[in-house]
């Protein structure tokens, strides 16, 4: 990773790969973090494990493929709770046949606020393992720009110069804090208008049932 490092910034391995000079690049290999990691990691005997163990991830195949797995990692946890939320819907609706429309806009509703928290949590489990690792892009990471993780700043974005929240003797170009406070109102009032079309649509169906039921009678 260090030789990769020093390598990168004298030559352009991608421009060069572009014009026909370089076919490929790549590291070598380490026959022993391999077993190490496939006795560890890398096996089927491991796949009922939510553990992993990222810092040797990220130390051997770099922070993107570690980002890669710690966020599947993290889905795969999140979803033993909407796997519960299921089931119990499940039974209500084998037990309560006549509820079943109300039971599936709760599971609705209930996956909207998955969703909606699994976006919130997986951002704050991103930010540690970004500056635990130095590749949050902020000057007092020792770093620089982030571009460790092969996503290089965007040229359109504007922003400005900001304490940093971890560090308030480092900079870092962000948003502008009343910006942020607008996207934020703004998403959770885009959220709590689709959970309330959700009710309205499960309502005007179940009133649509029963008119049909009634006039079947």
């Amino acid at each position: 990773r260090m030789c990769h490092r020093v390598l990168s910034l004298n030559f352009n391995f991608d421009f060069m790969r572009e014009q026909g000079l370089l076919i490929q690049s790549f590291s070598c290999h380490s026959p022993y973090l391999q077993q190490d990691l496939a006795q560890e990691w890398a096996s089927f005997r491991h796949i009922w494990h939510f553990a992993q163990p990222l810092g040797k991830v990220r130390s051997y195949l770099g922070e993107k493929v570690a980002f890669y797995f710690a966020f599947w990692g993290f889905v795969c946890r999140s979803l033993l709770v909407l796997c519960a939320a299921s089931v119990v819907a499940l039974y209500v609706e084998y037990r309560w046949p006549h509820y079943d429309l109300y039971t599936r806009g709760g599971l609705g509703l209930v996956t909207i606020a998955w969703t909606t928290c699994l976006g919130v949590f997986w951002g704050q489990r991103e930010a540690v393992l970004a500056n635990s690792w130095g590749v949050d892009g902020t000057t007092g990471s020792g770093v620089g720009t982030g571009h460790d993780l092969g996503h290089p700043p965007n040229p359109r974005f504007h922003g400005q110069w900001m304490p940093a929240d971890h560090d308030l003797n480092a900079l870092t170009y962000d948003c502008p804090l009343w910006l942020k406070r607008i996207g934020r109102i703004l998403s959770n009032f885009v959220t709590m208008g689709f959970m309330a079309l959700t009710i309205y649509i499960v309502f005007e169906i179940f009133n649509l049932k029963s008119h049909i039921l009634r006039r079947g009678r």
